[in-house]
């Protein structure tokens, strides 16, 4: 993959990155547990899944070991959980919004390092693309990161509506 285009994904990653931090920042802990009629989630899994499918696509389905996160987050936040998933090892709201800052550092760093990191078998996700590599990970992170922005705010617009 071309260094510039692998470039240019990361930041568009950490402009949206950086926005789904604002908007959960002042997320209450009760907010961030509150699951809106029609909604499946809430804001602590939004959090905590933005940041486990970022490892897992880019880091563990590499063969690589996942920096900064404990595996357990696969179960709590991967698709296909929900917060009945949830148990009293959960990591914190506050540490997940940590590491969702701190991630981005950490794949900075590695963003040259793993030119050769390929997965096993080639993976489909959910918006199309097909992933075979580190580097497709990080391209495609951004379009997952931005469709939970909109996950995310419609869940702050419900939560919002119901507290004013």
């Amino acid at each position: 993959m071309d260094s510039q285009l692998r470039d240019q994904a990361f930041a568009h990653l950490t402009i949206i990155r950086n926005k789904n931090i604002s908007l959960l920042e002042n997320v209450t802990q009760e907010q961030s547990h509150i699951i809106p009629s029609h909604f499946s989630n809430n804001l602590y899994w939004q959090a905590g899944h933005i940041l486990t499918t970022q490892f897992s696509l880019v880091y563990k389905r590499s063969n690589l070991a996942m920096p900064l996160i404990d595996k357990n987050y696969i179960k709590y936040f991967a698709k296909g959980s929900s917060p009945s998933d949830f148990d009293a090892n959960i990591p914190t709201f506050e540490k997940l919004l940590a590491e969702l800052k701190e991630s981005l550092s950490v794949m900075q760093n590695d963003l040259h390092s793993y030119t050769d990191a390929t997965y096993e078998t080639a993976v489909l996700v959910s918006f199309g693309m097909t992933l075979h590599s580190f580097h497709d990970a990080v391209l495609a992170i951004p379009y997952h990161e931005v469709y939970h922005m909109n996950a995310i705010n419609l869940l702050l617009n419900q939560i919002n509506s119901h507290n004013t």
